[in-house]
């Protein structure tokens, strides 16, 4: 007998060995794990440990495994919210967290209803900190990949209000944009109804740190008293301010707050919004332009605004009546402190009406437009307003304003006692008409038409012991010299009013 024929008998038997012990452990495991993976046990271990966390639990089927979570027949109910389900599947790689990643392969969610008509919010935390803002919140230190998505949801508001709201799309993942879609329809009340459709695209780096959404969609609104349905158009982006979103920028906050990296100070988030109206051919009638910063750190907010319309933004409310050419344009900056509770506006406006003569009729001494100019600076808390500025006037073409209205700098109220504003005798502006042309009126008198002339005069607007405003002349009001003609015929010439 060889030597390797003599040591095959103990080889084969250490083989047959391993072979034994690694089917009875895998009939071990396999056993275990149809016990452990049991629906009927899972609903039983699991729901004994939820039930004392809710007011009220209950569950038709559940099964988790380390690579999917399936329930079926959920109800349940946390400070009167109530929540149910027909069916919640996800398809999950829990491999992936070891690259901090959450991966959802696939999520479809059957007939959710979250009914909040008797919901009890529990009671704000005056120590809580500030919002940090939406990308930080999103942050759990994990990434996000998300695969195919198919959720259907319906809340239920007080008052009869329902919005439904269905999602679609995936593709998320780290160093990858992702989109998904949405369609959301709400019912507020009687003939009351906003329906909106777009994307949000998500974009991610490493570890959580998220670089950017973006949002794009339409919205339809039917109110009462709208002639027609509101056809809107939105573009919405958010990202972490320049340097501070990256998980090295983050990690210099921490360092430089000298905390975790999970206690940093949140990045500041980058802000642009922008809204527009649209008619039933897609043809714009105004657009709002807003640009800001949050700073989650302190829950403060600032930025600027544009707004820009035209004559088609009134045409449907108009009723077939003739509007002037209108072109406005407003600017303005803002701010807002969480902290304090404190806020901030400077807005000016410009209003230009033109082709007057479909309005005041044909009139050679109209001008070819008007200027309306306005301006306010305000400053306060909710309880307390400073206006430092707040002027309106009135200009014809590129000229000087004929008509200035102008409050008094500084003017103090109070939001909430609106009327508190003429509780003591005082003087709260002026008024100044500076040449306004008298000729301007003709098309609105009869027969009668009016040559040259023109409104001169100031008054003081004032609260009096009455608390009523009153208006007090300041200078004397002067209306001329001018003449009045009727079918060509001289009536009066030069004629001079003093009042």
């Amino acid at each position: 007998m060889s030597a390797r024929s003599a040591a095959s008998p103990p080889n084969s038997a250490r083989r047959r060995g391993w072979v034994l012990g690694l089917l009875l452990s895998s009939v071990l495991l396999a056993g275990l794990g149809a016990v452990l993976l049991d629906p009927v046990r899972q609903k039983r271990l699991l729901i004994p440990r939820l039930a004392p966390l809710v007011e009220q639990l209950d569950l038709d089927y559940v099964r988790v495994t380390p690579w999917s979570l399936e329930l079926r027949g959920l109800k349940l109910s946390v400070r009167g919210a109530r929540l149910s389900l027909d069916r919640l599947a996800m398809s999950i790689n829990p491999l992936r967290l070891l690259g901090d990643t959450l991966s959802v392969r696939r999520l479809r969610l059957e007939h959710a209803v979250l009914n909040l008509e008797t919901f009890v919010p529990p009671p704000a935390d005056p120590a809580a900190p500030p919002f940090p803002g939406v990308l930080a919140a999103l942050d759990f230190g994990y990434g996000l990949a998300l695969g195919e998505v198919s959720a259907a949801l319906e809340v239920r508001l007080p008052n009869s209000r329902v919005i439904t709201l269905a999602l679609g799309g995936g593709g998320l993942r780290p160093h990858q944009t992702g989109e998904l879609s949405y369609d959301m329809q709400a019912v507020l009340g009687l003939d009351q109804h906003v329906h909106s459709t777009g994307t949000l695209s998500v974009e991610q780096l490493s570890s959580g740190a998220f670089r950017g959404l973006q949002s794009v969609g339409a919205v339809e609104l039917q109110w009462p008293g709208l002639p027609a349905a509101e056809r809107l158009a939105f573009a919405f982006d958010l990202h972490p301010a320049p340097g501070t979103g990256a998980p090295r920028a983050r990690y210099r906050l921490a360092r430089a707050a000298g905390a975790p990296l999970g206690l940093a100070p949140a990045a500041p988030e980058v802000l642009s919004f922008t809204l527009r109206s649209l008619t039933a051919a897609s043809v714009e009638r105004a657009k709002l332009s807003l640009n800001g910063v949050y700073a989650g750190e302190f829950g403060a907010i600032h930025g600027d605004f544009q707004i820009l319309a035209n004559e088609r933004l009134g045409a449907p409310y108009a009723g077939g009546r003739a509007l002037p050419s209108v072109t406005n344009h407003t600017a303005g900056t803002f701010g807002y402190a969480g902290a304090t509770q404190t806020f901030e506006l400077t807005l000016t406006n410009d209003l230009l009406l033109g082709e007057l003569a479909r309005v005041l009729g044909s009139n050679p001494a109209l001008p070819a437009s008007l200027n309306l100019h306005s301006a306010v600076t305000l400053a306060g808390q909710p309880t307390r307003v400073v206006v430092t500025r707040f002027e309106h006037t009135v200009a014809p073409d590129a000229g000087p304003p004929v008509l200035t209205i102008r409050a008094n700098s500084p003017l103090t109220l109070d939001p909430t006692q609106p009327a508190a504003l003429l509780a003591t005798p005082r003087a709260l502006g002026a008024i100044e008409v500076a040449g306004l042309p008298l000729p301007w009126l003709n098309g609105l008198l009869a027969e009668v038409t009016l040559g040259e002339g023109a409104l001169h005069g100031g008054f003081e607007v004032a609260a009096d012991t009455h608390q009523r405003l009153v208006l007090t002349p300041v200078a004397p009001l002067i209306a001329g010299p001018v003449t009045v003609l009727r079918a060509q015929n001289v009536l009066v010439s030069g004629l001079t009013l003093q009042v």
